[in-house]
């Protein structure tokens, strides 16, 4: 399981813009309003295991390209993640890995680090600190920080504080051996568009980044230790665990919301319909999307997590979510159509397999098998994902689920008393692989 820094670089950007969220963070999990541990979204859970994948090659030398058309598997968290390496995974993946290369051969007699994990607990009398994706250290001259985003939302070089943060700890780690000039941060993002393209960096003087760190950094974090710290609405707002429950957050995207829609007029009930607004009103309301659709996400979220922790949402109820179909070894079900001479150009979505639904459609179109085969294959091989829990309306026909996460143990039996027996002591050989950079561990990305 991956360790986590109350003051982790990637939750920097809240922090240091708002010094009430670490409080009101801790408040809101000791009252149960959200989760002690928050969960990753399937994008993150992606980004993940992206990391993972590159991670491998950097160290062993592999190329992303040699798992094309493969199914990865990582752990993180305890929890094991598995994906396909489709082209959109491995175009992502090809980028980084090729950069971070093409930047070590640049530099003369230079070290790497891969997750390399570093803290700044002396400097800021917290717990900060961070896992870089990947430093290069020159002798005498650059220390070079690089980050993979695999998401979509833009994210900046310049004044990255989490980039800024992890450059520091690898500073202060290696400072005495490396005699560093000069500092570059690097954000690689294969899958957003940027004017700057794919990859951004910033330069920085290393006095430049020392001053941050005590001007910025400190003052920040210690801004949130006092007795009643500031909470501050803005775009950091984004993703944080209490957006939904935050006054501060309500208050300000309604006056976002007033000041976008002022100049219409709005009726006593109900919304505007829109074949009355003019076209520069209409373009006002399109721009404040984002900001509404993330406000109401944040609060939606809430309500699930008060709802899973056990409290009453009124003219709400939990049900079990079930996801759609799928093969989890397509290899199987290919190997086994083969054999029914079924042609691999009929089944094949490139690079892989239709879905369980598609693949109905072609076996009774194409092929004419009829409904009772189709479905004994189908059962053989697909499963249908258990996704948890949603909060649906009480007017949803799904049966409700009273005491969510208790059906986990419904089954789980008894464990029996069993005469003990004498152990056997095995030992093994353990011969260290060779490999170019020392092993790291899995962290997850967000």
């Amino acid at each position: 399981m991956s360790f986590h820094h109350e003051y982790s670089a990637s939750g920097s950007k809240r922090y240091l813009n708002c010094a009430g969220v670490v409080k009101a963070v801790k408040d809101a999990k000791e009252q149960q309003l959200i989760p002690l541990v928050q969960t990753s979204g399937d994008p993150a859970k992606l980004g993940t295991t992206v990391h993972a994948l590159c991670e491998e090659c950097l160290l062993t030398g592999k190329d992303p390209a040699d798992f094309f058309q493969t199914f990865y598997t990582c752990e993180s968290d305890g929890e094991k993640l598995t994906y396909f390496v489709d082209e959109d995974f491995l175009f992502g993946a090809d980028i980084y890995v090729k950069y971070c290369r093409g930047q070590e051969a640049d530099l003369w007699d230079a070290k790497t680090l891969v997750e390399e994990k570093s803290d700044l607990i002396k400097l800021t009398k917290a717990d900060c600190g961070g896992s870089t994706d990947y430093a290069i250290l020159e002798l005498e001259g650059l220390l070079h920080v690089i980050d993979y985003k695999n998401g979509f939302g833009l994210v900046e070089a310049i004044g990255n504080t989490q980039l800024r943060i992890y450059a520091l700890g690898i500073y202060y780690k290696y400072y005495k051996k490396y005699k560093f000039r000069s500092i570059k941060i690097t954000i690689v993002q294969p899958h957003a568009s940027h004017r700057d393209g794919f990859i951004r960096s910033e330069e920085l003087s290393v006095e430049e980044l020392l001053a941050w760190g005590k001007t910025v950094l400190v003052p920040g974090i210690k801004a949130t230790k006092v007795k009643k710290p500031k909470l501050v609405a803005g775009d950091h707002c984004m993703y944080c665990e209490v957006e939904g429950l935050c006054k501060t957050n309500e208050s300000h995207s309604a006056l976002v919301c007033q000041e976008d829609f002022k100049d219409i007029t709005l009726p006593e009930r109900g919304l505007v319909d829109p074949n009355t607004l003019t076209l520069e009103e209409q373009v006002l309301v399109s721009k404040s999307r984002k900001k509404i659709e993330a406000w109401l996400k944040a609060v939606d979220q809430n309500l699930e997590n008060a709802a899973f922790a056990g409290h009453k949402v009124p003219g709400k109820k939990v049900v079990k979510a079930m996801g759609n179909r799928k093969f989890p070894n397509e290899k199987l079900v290919i190997a086994d159509l083969k054999r029914k001479k079924v042609s691999v150009d009929d089944i094949m979505t490139l690079p892989k397999l239709k879905s369980p639904a598609q693949l109905e459609k072609v076996l009774t179109s194409i092929l004419n098998w009829d409904k009772e085969k189709i479905s004994k294959l189908i059962k053989k091989y697909a499963i249908k994902p258990d996704k948890g829990y949603h909060l649906v309306d009480e007017t949803d026909k799904r049966e409700a689920i009273e005491n969510p996460g208790a059906e986990d143990f419904i089954d789980v039996p008894a464990i029996e008393d069993k005469p003990k027996r004498k152990a056997k002591t095995k030992v093994k050989s353990l011969k260290k692989k060779s490999v170019k950079k020392p092993t790291k561990t899995t962290k997850t990305k967000k």
